[in-house]
C-alpha cells in the first residue's frame, strides 16, 4: 500500500545532532543549517521518525545551497547505514562519514533499488540523517524538509483459535432434563474488558446458548491462553418464573478443540442463586 511521509526541519526535537554543529530554526519556516560554516567534517542531522516500510519508491528534499556546497544523505535501515556508491552502482553499507553518503541528485533515482540491493526482507524501520557540508567556510546549506513515497506490508489481522465449552444438565438422580423453550436454562460466557489478541482487539462480549430438549449446551469462543485472559461464566434459570443465576469462578478458556464447563471451572457457592 502506498504512503507519503514529510518530515520539517522545524523542531530541534524531532532531531539527534551535535548542537556546536548544526542550528535548527524553528518555525512554520524553519530549516537546518550549519552552526558556523567553518564547521568540519560534515555534521550529520538524524531524523527520529522512523518509518516501516516494504519498499521505497521516491524521495525529494528542499533545500538551498550556494556554489558546492551540499547535503548529502544516509539511509539507516533496522539501525545500519547504508548509501548509494557510484563505484560500485549499489546501496552499500556506510561507516557514517560524508564520503559514505549518497548525493540528493542521486536519492530519487536509485531509491526504489534500495530494497533488492540491500536484501532486506519485509518490512524495515527506515530513518534518513542528512549531511551538511560547505564548500566555501563562507556559507553553508539550508535545509527545510524531505519527503518520502514508500510501500508498506500491513501485517495480517491475527487469527484467534477457538474452543467449546459444553455441559449437560441433570437431576439428582442423573436423568436427563429438557428445559421449556417459555422458560429456558442457558449458558452464558463473556469478559466485560476488552483484550488483545495478537494485533486484533476484542471487544468486551456476552455469548449465550439455550439448553436444548436432550439438556446439552455448547458455545465455541476464542481462546484466551494467548493472550492470558480470564473470562467469565454462568447460567441462568428459572425457579417460580423468577430468573436466577448461577456464577462460576473466572478462568481462562484453554487453546483446546472443547472443554466442559465442570472441567474448566468450579461454581462461587456464596453467589449462588
Amino acid at each position: 500500500m502506498p504512503f507519503s511521509f514529510t518530515q520539517t526541519y522545524s523542531s530541534s526535537a524531532e532531531f539527534l545532532y551535535s548542537t556546536t554543529a548544526i542550528s535548527v530554526l524553528p518555525g512554520s519556516t524553519g530549516f537546518a543549517t550549519l552552526f558556523s560554516p567553518t564547521v568540519t567534517p560534515p555534521p550529520t542531522i538524524l531524523s527520529q521518525a522512523l518509518i516501516q516500510v516494504s519498499s521505497l519508491n521516491s524521495f525529494s528534499s528542499v533545500q538551498a545551497t550556494t556554489g558546492a556546497d551540499a547535503v548529502q544523505w544516509i539511509v539507516n535501515a533496522n539501525n545500519t547505514p547504508w548509501y548509494w556508491s557510484p563505484t560500485t552502482g549499489s546501496w552499500v553499507p556506510s561507516n557514517g562519514s560524508y564520503a559514505n553518503s549518497t548525493p540528493t541528485s542521486a536519492m530519487n533515482p536509485n531509491f526504489a533499488n534500495f530494497f533488492t540491493q540491500t536484501g532486506i526482507q519485509g518490512n524495515a524501520n527506515i530513518g534518513l540523517s542528512a549531511l551538511l557540508y560547505s564548500s566555501s567556510a563562507v556559507t553553508a546549506p539550508q535545509l527545510t524538509s524531505f519527503t518520502v513515497g514508500y510501500n508498506c506490508a500491513l501485517n495480517p489481522a491475527s487469527s484467534p483459535a477457538t474452543c467449546t465449552i459444553f455441559c449437560y444438565l441433570s437431576d439428582l438422580f442423573g436423568g436427563t432434563v429438557a428445559p421449556s423453550t417459555s422458560l429456558p436454562v442457558t449458558l452464558w460466557v463473556g469478559s466485560d474488558r476488552g483484550f488483545f489478541y495478537g494485533n486484533k482487539f476484542i471487544e468486551p462480549f456476552t455469548k449465550s446458548a439455550q439448553f436444548n430438549s436432550s439438556g446439552y449446551a455448547s458455545l465455541t469462543v476464542i481462546e484466551t491462553t494467548t493472550p492470558g485472559k480470564e473470562l467469565q461464566y454462568w447460567i441462568t434459570y428459572y425457579e417460580n418464573k423468577s430468573l436466577k443465576t448461577v456464577k462460576f469462578l473466572n478462568a481462562i478458556l484453554p487453546n483446546q478443540a472443547s472443554i466442559s464447563l465442570s472441567q474448566l471451572t468450579t461454581i462461587k457457592t456464596q453467589d449462588f442463586g
